[in-house]
């Protein structure tokens, strides 16, 4: 057996630098300008980097809120439900800077929450400088936060319209597993739109005349929060089973390494 832990020792390394060439591969190429491409580019980066920097599993990323990321100097810090803090450091390259992608990222949801328009999000984000390697260094200067900001999920659900949803919540564990497998191993298509087609969810739309378009049919809000709750009910003998499993990966992580120790 104590010859089989050099091999298993290599091997170790040289998943470790494939997945790291993943990663970095995946962070060059995520787009951080274009609408909406822009949007969940800077979402999917920032995701990317908590996932990849710490290791945070992903039901702390899914509770995770905006208040629990601290950025100062050009270091971000990331507490966990336990007060743990999980520190990233910047990197030299502005394309792969950890906390300038989660400066980034904080930045679109205090706008989202301050109530920007689709329509204003999507121009400033079409028109958005791209991100070089040589890029200043956004995690250096921050703009302040707003306070109603701090509680909100730090990873909401946002629609193909760049809309939060209201009440805003998080994203579920099963959510943001999918999309940090889909960044680091294909990554998801990003649209680039015309923002003309951009339609917002605050202001009446106008037909060609100038004239108001007609009113939408109301909305059945009781119908759809009852249906929520019949889907979050289904889901919650799934989110144990999740449990379970993640318990019994690690126990199996556990005894694997027991074995190369023998």
């Amino acid at each position: 057996m104590r010859t089989e832990a050099p091999l298993n020792s290599n091997r170790n390394r040289q998943i470790t630098r494939q997945v790291t060439d993943l990663v970095v591969a995946a962070l060059r190429l995520l787009p951080s300008r274009g609408w909406t491409a822009g949007l969940f580019g800077r979402r999917d980066k920032a995701l990317l980097t908590l996932a990849a920097s710490t290791d945070l599993p992903y039901r702390e990323l899914t509770v995770m809120r905006v208040g629990q990321l601290q950025i100062v100097d050009g270091v971000a810090g990331v507490a966990d439900t336990s007060g743990e803090l999980h520190v990233i450091d910047a990197a030299a390259d502005a394309v792969l800077c950890g906390p300038c992608a989660l400066a980034r990222w904080r930045r679109v949801v205090d706008a989202e929450v301050g109530g920007t328009s689709a329509k204003r999000m999507a121009q400033l984000l079409k028109h958005a400088h791209p991100v070089t390697p040589a890029s200043r260094h956004v995690c250096q200067a921050l703009t302040s936060i707003r306070a109603k900001t701090l509680p909100v999920p730090l990873f909401p659900p946002i629609n193909q319209w760049g809309h939060l949803p209201l009440p805003i919540h998080p994203l579920s564990r099963h959510a943001i597993s999918i999309l940090a497998r889909q960044v680091q191993t294909g990554l998801p298509a990003h649209r680039d739109l015309n923002v003309d087609e951009v339609v917002d969810n605050l202001n009446p739309a106008e037909t060609e005349a100038g004239e108001p378009a007609p009113p939408r049919p109301a909305y059945n809000w009781a119908a759809a929060n009852q249906k929520k709750k019949d889907a979050i009910a289904q889901l919650a003998s799934l989110s144990t089973t999740m449990d379970d499993i993640d318990t019994r990966i690690n126990e199996l992580i556990d005894r694997t390494r027991n074995l190369e120790l023998d």
